[in-house]
């Protein structure tokens, strides 16, 4: 972890402590941010100290699938193949429309064409608030009971 994402994440944990310790349940219940240390070995791989007395959000996750029957990666596996369906649907549509051309360059322009950016954002945004909608709906950490949590303590 470079310097200034060291000193930025210290900052916003700070910051969110500072929100919670202003609300009187958060104070009694103790609840803080915390920030596990890092070492990153490579741009792309970092080895993270975990703390079983803490419960991460990663963690609280996992709950969730387990309570309702889904893998781990499902939603994730749900946007992808939404987004490739989507794709596949889109230059379907497109050499539809180019019928009279020759066959090599209806096989070049299936391949080749693309919805706008503005299309594949929303078509992104339009899965992930499927999966929101079906999979993993935005109380999951409301639902979180203090007796779950004494699974990951004890």
């Amino acid at each position: 972890m470079g310097r200034l994402s060291r000193l930025m994440t210290i900052f916003l944990s700070k910051r969110f402590d500072s929100a919670l310790a202003r609300n009187k349940e958060t104070r009694k219940r103790n609840l803080m941010f915390h920030l596990p240390a890092a070492v990153s070995c490579s741009p792309s791989v970092r080895l993270y100290q975990t703390d079983s007395s803490y419960v991460t959000f990663g963690d609280i996750y996992d709950l969730h699938c387990e309570h309702q029957g889904l893998t781990r990666e499902e939603p994730i596996i749900f946007v992808a193949e939404k987004i490739q369906s989507i794709l596949r649907d889109y230059r379907q549509q497109f050499a539809k429309k180019q019928v009279g051309n020759t066959w090599l360059s209806s096989k070049y322009m299936l391949i080749t064409s693309q919805p706008s950016k503005v299309e594949y954002i929303t078509a992104k945004k339009d899965a992930c608030d499927e999966v929101g909608l079906k999979m993993v709906p935005d109380d999951v950490l409301t639902n979180v009971r203090p007796n779950h949590m004494l699974r990951f303590l004890g």
